[in-house]
């Protein structure tokens, strides 16, 4: 039969083996343990694989760090396309439009109006109980058709000399409008400008800084295109009324502070609810306030309090205007003149005094609307601001 057979092992020979490879390994041992020559280790060659995603990392670090101007125009237009697909639903809050319109022009005469014209705008909107009037139109010179202008183009001989005391003797345009202003609730504007044209605009309101200094953080700007000293004097508020686009021209967002030659001035928006509200103080809140740190980061502005309204910002004290896909209505001006509209759309209201007439209107990109004119994008900022209903930015999505 076919038997497997396990051979057997004879312990002495097995013993006598053991010592031999014991012996050899000892002496091994101790030969490495004399040879002072470091010993040389392979390493394992690193593939590609592993260092694909290191690069991809290190790429977009450098892309972020760097924020290069075609990421930055990527980066708005999403941005855009969000606030097209998810607009800010409409609210009921007290804005009205008063628009020198077309039809305005057609039946009370070309721009500039008559500041005497103007003066009976506002004690309209005033008489019909507005909470506050913002005027959207800079009033930087004189009027050329007030009775001083007039009489001066007036030759200087004894037959008209009865003329043109006649003519001096009536109050002046802009002293008829100063007038009104001092009147109401009314607030001014100025334009933002590389030089103070004019006299430097100058804050009509208190300013309370929380934290560090403000002025570092704020849209800067070298000077301004003021509104006549007489007319600023009476007027409530003024404001810068300048809308500062992104670098690709759009109108995505909207100051509270600009710093104008140095100094800290509020923007027209910002005067408006202030006024509005009969507050007398701004109260600015930057990093290393109370509740507020930087822990070594740069800082910025956090938060501007307007009487009651705190608006949050990011660090250059703008807001990301939240459009609405719906206009306003506005009455327009030659309808106000001749009583042609309801007083109640008017009571208790910050009214926007302002143009959506060719030549007048300044008309801007936005994301949601396509072009419009700056005094729908003033009342779009007013909504998002008296709304509460803000687009912001977590602080870890900049990492992310």
């Amino acid at each position: 039969r076919n038997v497997d057979v396990i051979p057997r092992t004879d312990p002495a020979n097995s013993w006598h083996n053991s010592c031999i490879k014991f012996s050899h390994y000892r002496l091994k041992l101790i030969q490495l343990m004399e040879d002072p020559r470091p010993q040389k280790r392979r390493r394992p060659a690193m593939s590609w694989r592993a260092l694909f995603p290191l690069g991809l990392l290190a790429l977009a670090l450098g892309l972020r760090l760097a924020e290069p101007s075609l990421l930055m125009d990527i980066r708005l237009a999403v941005f855009d396309q969000y606030q097209v697909l998810k607009p800010r639903e409409k609210t009921p809050v007290p804005i009205q439009l008063v628009d020198i319109d077309e039809r305005s022009l057609e039946q009370l005469g070309q721009w500039p109006w008559p500041r005497n014209q103007l003066a009976r705008l506002v004690d309209a909107i005033n008489d019909a109980g507005a909470a506050a009037i913002v005027i959207d139109v800079l009033l930087s010179e004189p009027d050329r058709l007030s009775p001083s202008a007039v009489a001066n183009m007036i030759p200087d001989w004894p037959e008209y000399q009865s003329a043109r005391e006649a003519i001096l003797g009536r109050t002046g345009h802009d002293e008829q409008l100063a007038q009104s202003l001092g009147r109401a609730n009314s607030v001014l504007g100025f334009a933002l400008d590389d030089e103070i044209v004019g006299e430097m605009p100058s804050l009509k309101a208190g300013l309370v800084r929380a934290g560090d200094p403000p002025d570092p953080f704020l849209p800067a700007f070298a000077g301004g295109i003021s509104a006549l000293p007489m007319l600023t004097e009476a007027a409530e508020g003024y404001g810068a009324c300048s809308l500062v686009p992104d670098p690709d021209g759009v109108v995505r967002r909207a100051s509270m502070l600009v710093s104008v030659a140095g100094s800290v001035l509020p923007t027209l928006d910002a005067e408006a609810l202030r006024v509005a509200q009969g507050a007398s103080t701004y109260i600015v809140k930057s990093t290393n306030a109370s509740g507020e740190q930087s822990f070594g980061a740069p800082g910025g502005v956090v938060g501007v309090k307007i009487g009651g309204l705190t608006v949050p910002t990011d660090d250059q004290g703008r807001i990301w205007i939240r459009y609405s896909d719906q206009p306003f209505d506005a009455i327009g001006a030659s309808d106000l003149l001749t009583g042609a509209f309801d007083p109640e759309s008017v009571a208790g209201k910050i009214v926007l005094l302002g143009s959506s007439a060719a030549g007048l209107s300044r008309p801007q990109p936005v994301p949601v609307l396509g072009v419009v004119p700056a005094l729908e994008i003033r009342a779009q900022i007013l909504e998002t601001l008296i709304s509460g209903d803000f687009l912001h930015q977590p602080d870890w999505a900049k990492g992310a």
